[in-house]
């Protein structure tokens, strides 16, 4: 209930709880979860500048638990095949299994397939509790990891920048909101899965676009991270609202734009560069592709380019970096049947943070052909360690990226074709610094979580102010 005689204890921000637990619990590193890292990795920092506890959680039965930093910067930057890694794999890999139906085919199966569904969820939900328990029981044992429930108040923030869509994430932040009052502020990072369906398998759009409605309709306010983004995830939202209500419910959207420097800790020293990434990077002309493994990245598009250059003889080389994702057989499969796989074309799946620093640094250049994306994260990353880029010329791109990258045409393959054979031929493109190039955007991770927070508490306070008065 909120106290009329004395409303600024109403609005005062006690605490920041920012959910890790997707990255925490699975050890990927995708560009999610390098964001997470950096901002839980910053928490300590962001304390310190606004006088305001930042406190990392993850989720576990239903409750947000503590985690301290350190010990979270040690499960970041570990090396890999440990128990972490074993017992992730192990759920992960026992949750694909259950597959949850998806739309009913006809009306026939509909009370069949509620049904299978519902047991299969439940299944799903059983997996990832007791995942989190042996999980979390085996750092309190073993490493001696320490970490404590939370209790989380009104006038606390959760804020969730991680795949709030898994291991109950939201359910407990729609909990804390409805039972506490506490805001709940979501970091948007794109919404392709309902813009762009064709890129997604219909499970996983059920999923996530169930979720994204869920999101919208709990959290109080957003964080996206562009102002390409904000603006289609804003138009979304007011189509959204208008199909359900007669009035819309304006809710605050900000944007930040991540950083592209890696996080020097002590821990990633001691990640190892195994020897055959030094091996293929001794090779001058190296090109390389970060991210996901999924169609909209476009690997199939720049691997026929390279292919085509290699049948005309260009000593040049390609090293996929990514995760498998989905809808990716097809790209899989012309990674194996490539006859320069293991010359020309290499593809890692398991790149750690020292590695992918490794490759940044030492390739010639950066290919990022994504047919939309909320951010580009890759991007931003070669740029900060200045080397070229050639990037797909879509719109986001441009508001990050300006004239640092040399933009090519997807509707046509030989353009990109085109421009690396003069790249290779001549140099045409120089060095950012000669051509005083600059990338929009900055490029520090510290000012990017800082311009982040700066927006957290601004809108924690639009929403608490809007909020007095009411019960």
């Amino acid at each position: 209930m909120i106290d009329f005689k004395n409303p600024d204890k109403n609005t005062i921000l006690r605490h920041i709880y920012v959910d890790c637990s997707g990255t925490f619990y699975t050890g990927f590193n995708t560009g999610i979860q390098r964001t997470v890292k950096n901002i839980v990795l910053r928490s300590k920092m962001m304390e310190e500048k606004y006088n305001l506890p930042v406190i990392p959680v993850v989720a576990v039965l239903g409750k947000f638990i503590e985690i301290n930093c350190d010990d979270l910067s040690k499960r970041f930057y570990k090396e890999k095949k440990t128990l972490f890694d074993k017992l992730s794999g192990y759920y992960l890999s026992a949750e694909k299994k259950v597959k949850v139906p998806e739309s009913y085919p006809d009306i026939n199966n509909k009370i069949n397939n509620k049904l299978k569904t519902a047991i299969l969820s439940n299944i799903r939900i059983y997996l990832k509790n007791i995942f989190q328990v042996l999980f979390l029981g085996y750092l309190f044992f073993f490493k001696r990891y320490r970490f404590k429930i939370v209790k989380v108040n009104s006038n606390d923030l959760i804020f969730l920048p991680d795949t709030y869509w898994s291991f109950n994430v939201l359910s407990i932040a729609k909990r804390y909101k409805t039972k506490k009052g506490t805001p709940v502020i979501t970091l948007i990072y794109d919404i392709i899965p309902i813009r762009y369906p064709q890129f997604f398998d219909s499970l996983r759009i059920n999923v996530l676009v169930k979720y994204i409605h869920e999101a919208t309709d709990y959290s109080d306010g957003f964080i996206c991270i562009s102002k390409y983004s904000r603006d289609d995830f804003e138009n979304y939202l007011k189509k959204r609202q208008l199909s359900k209500n007669k009035y819309l419910i304006k809710k605050p959207i900000e944007y930040f734009y991540l950083g592209g420097n890696f996080a020097e800790t002590k821990d990633i020293v001691y990640l190892p560069i195994r020897n055959y990434i030094e091996n293929v990077l001794k090779n001058k002309n190296v090109y390389i592709m970060v991210g996901t493994i999924e169609p909209r990245k476009n690997h199939i598009f720049v691997l026929d380019v390279f292919e085509k250059l290699w049948e005309k003889g260009f000593n040049v080389y390609l090293i996929i970096v990514g995760a498998i994702g989905w809808n990716c057989d097809n790209a899989i499969k012309r990674f194996k049947d490539s006859k320069y796989l293991g010359s020309y074309l290499f593809v890692y799946h398991d790149i750690n943070d020292a590695e992918l620093k490794y490759l940044y640094k030492n390739s010639k250049a950066l290919i990022i052909a994504s047919i939309v994306e909320g951010f580009g994260f890759p991007l931003v990353e070669a740029a900060k360690n200045n080397i070229n880029v050639f990037a797909s010329d879509i719109p986001v791109f441009r508001e990050i990226g300006g004239d640092y990258p040399v933009y090519f045409s997807l509707s046509r393959e030989d353009d990109l074709m085109n421009k690396i054979i003069s790249f290779e031929q001549t140099d045409m493109v120089l060095e950012k610094k000669e051509n005083n190039k600059s990338i929009v955007i900055p490029l520090n991770w510290d000012d990017s979580i800082s311009s982040l927070f700066n927006n957290l508490i601004d809108m924690y306070e639009t929403i608490k102010q809007e909020n007095v008065g009411t019960i």
